[in-house]
């Protein structure tokens, strides 16, 4: 249980801090260090993320989880899975929002963060207004292939 709730704090103070950065003023260069900085916690750093396959960054997640978790990758908890994917897709979607990258590098993000919100979208039993609208969001992103 105490594992649990340092969990779901640690989820909630991450979503936190990502809103605060997709909100800062401030040079943009500094609020990307910090994005590409949480990249960590999820077991790789931002280059990982931003090219590997969605069942590379699935694996990735179940192992950082596990490990955190003290048990095997199969053994995660469904709905830790769901809360970490969709956190993950939060913060590429931040990372896209961002910008300041090579036009290609902010498409691969916005496809990758746009199939994670789709995975957690069918997943999870929790409808969230803020993720069907960001699916819908990254979809004219991705279909377009241009930055806003």
């Amino acid at each position: 249980m105490l594992r649990r709730d340092y969990f779901l704090r640690m989820l909630n103070d991450l979503m936190n801090a990502i809103a605060r950065l997709m909100s800062k003023d401030g040079p943009e260069t500094e609020r990307r260090k910090e994005i590409e900085a949480m990249y960590s916690v999820f077991g790789g750093d931002k280059d990982f993320f931003r090219i590997a396959t969605e069942t590379e960054v699935i694996i990735r997640i179940a192992e950082t989880a596990a490990d955190a978790n003290g048990c095997d990758k199969m053994d995660v908890d469904s709905d830790e899975m769901i809360k970490r994917i969709e956190l993950l897709a939060a913060l590429m979607y931040a990372d896209y929002k961002i910008g300041g990258l090579n036009p290609n590098v902010l498409k691969n993000i916005a496809e990758r963060a746009l199939s994670l919100y789709q995975r957690v979208e069918l997943s999870s039993d929790t409808f969230s207004e803020e993720r069907r609208n960001r699916i819908d969001e990254l979809i004219t992103i991705v279909s377009n292939c241009t930055r806003e």
